[in-house]
């Protein structure tokens, strides 16, 4: 949006906003105030992710695939819980003008994926070791407009939105490993249709050496929020699914292409929309509470949700738990994400206590790519720390396993004797999170039949 824009509807909101004060303000629990400020909170949470998915893809250059040949470091701001073990490759597009082929080249003995995500954070698609093996291969992203045809061996992927993200990983084996992963990622190609029905070969996207300093982008405030979702609302119609709900929030004068900052509404309405957009944040914050309350239960501190995710039909509020906390998340099929922030005895995880999370011989997390186990502060970002050590996992060098054959990795704030520093997590003095990612897991531990080891206090 242009800055004269954005100065036009700040000031266009700043009379609308005088206006309703000259007019006699209505009590705060007048019935059309309330059922606005009800309405207001549901277009909230339904309009949460795609609005925060919307802001943040605008943050990477449009129509370009853009590999991080690095992973993440306690700099990295702009998402909670980064990863440490693949580098990305990411895309911000937009599809309305023609499709966009891209190309991978054949990866064998290494995992990779391509995740791609509509307007809505709903994951469309998948390329990668899991979903289409090992090959090299060229995908055509379309959107929902496309009608033509696709030259010989293109595989299609349709969009059901003209605006998608792709999220792309590839694993690193070492921090020795990163020139191997950049001579892979310089043959990820993003060429248009017509470029490569003329026969011109895939044109590879820039490498960056480091993570680009980002921050996470703010989110509108007030009427500008419900501005912004019916922009989005308006520029990618949603699935025919939603119609409840949007019939529902266009009685409050939300809906593609309306703005309520702007729009002739009663004052109540606009009195509700207001407190409304006021307590949104803190509604997320509570549903992200109460999801991970019920999540834990019979988890051993662990969180092992994994039905629903990616793929969300009308659970509006997982869809915006899940953006809060993991925006852009894999389904489960691709990466299950236990995470806990309480020990097994139900105690939040805390750096002036020591911890063990001891899996048994034959009882390492079951995953056919890799598995990690991740630690972040308070805030869901990684902890610095003299050993520059974030995480633990399958690919750790020096890693002394338990006379039985078992692992045992000490969670602790304080240097643990020299025999157990390689198997350290180092955590801050302050609350901790830990996550487990287990790429292409097993069938036994999305059917709960493996579960994550109880996180033990000791001392």
């Amino acid at each position: 949006m242009s800055r004269h824009r954005t100065a036009a509807l700040i000031l266009t909101a700043a009379l609308a906003a005088m206006a309703v004060t000259a007019a006699p303000a209505p009590a705060r629990g007048t019935a059309v105030e309330q059922r606005a400020y009800r309405t207001g909170l549901a277009a909230y949470v339904y309009g949460f992710p795609p609005v925060l998915s919307r802001l943040s893809a605008d943050k990477i250059p449009p129509q370009t695939l853009l590999s991080i040949n690095a992973v993440s470091t306690p700099d990295a701001r702009a998402i909670v819980l980064p990863n440490v073990d693949t580098p990305y490759t990411v895309a911000n597009l937009d599809l309305a003008a023609e499709p966009l082929v891209l190309h991978v080249p054949a990866i064998d003995g290494r995992y990779y994926v391509f995740e791609f995500l509509d307007a809505y954070t709903n994951v469309i698609g998948y390329v990668g070791t899991r979903t289409t093996g090992t090959a090299a291969g060229d995908y055509a992203l379309t959107g929902p407009g496309f009608t033509g045809t696709l030259p010989a061996g293109v595989k299609r992927i349709s969009s059901p939105t003209n605006a998608i993200v792709v999220v792309g990983r590839t694993l690193l084996r070492g921090a020795d490993d990163l020139p191997a992963v950049r001579h892979i990622q310089e043959q990820y190609g993003l060429t248009p249709l017509s470029a490569v029905a003329a026969g011109e070969p895939p044109k590879p996207g820039p490498i960056l050496d480091a993570s680009p300093q980002r921050v996470p982008p703010v989110l509108p405030q007030g009427l500008a929020f419900f501005d912004t979702l019916g922009d989005i609302l308006a520029a990618e119609p949603p699935p025919a699914r939603d119609h409840a709900i949007l019939q529902r929030l266009a009685k409050a004068g939300i809906g593609p292409g309306r703005h309520p900052s702007t729009e002739a509404l009663p004052a109540a309405v606009l009195h509700g929309l207001r407190r409304a957009a006021s307590a949104g944040p803190a509604r997320i914050r509570a549903m992200v509470a109460t999801f991970s309350r019920r999540a834990h239960a019979g988890g051993r501190g662990w969180s092992l949700v994994t039905k629903g995710i990616g793929a969300y039909g009308t659970d509006y509020r997982l869809r915006a738990v899940t953006a809060k906390v993991g925006l852009w998340a894999n389904t489960a099929q691709e990466a299950f994400y236990p995470d806990a922030d309480l020990d097994a005895a139900g105690r939040r995880l805390d750096g002036h206590h020591r911890y063990v999370v001891r899996f048994a011989r034959g009882r390492l997390p079951p995953a056919r790519a890799f598995w990690s186990l991740t630690l972040y502060d308070k805030d869901l970002f990684l902890y610095p720390n003299a050993l520059d050590r974030y995480a633990l996992g399958d690919r750790s060098p020096g890693l002394r396993r338990d006379a039985d054959g078992g692992l045992t990795i000490y969670v602790q704030h304080t240097r643990p004797p020299a025999g157990r520093v390689a198997n350290w997590l180092p955590a801050p003095a302050t609350p901790f999170t830990l996550t487990l990612r287990l790429y292409e897991p097993s069938p036994r531990a999305l059917s709960g039949r493996w579960k994550p080891p109880g996180i033990r206090r000791v001392g």
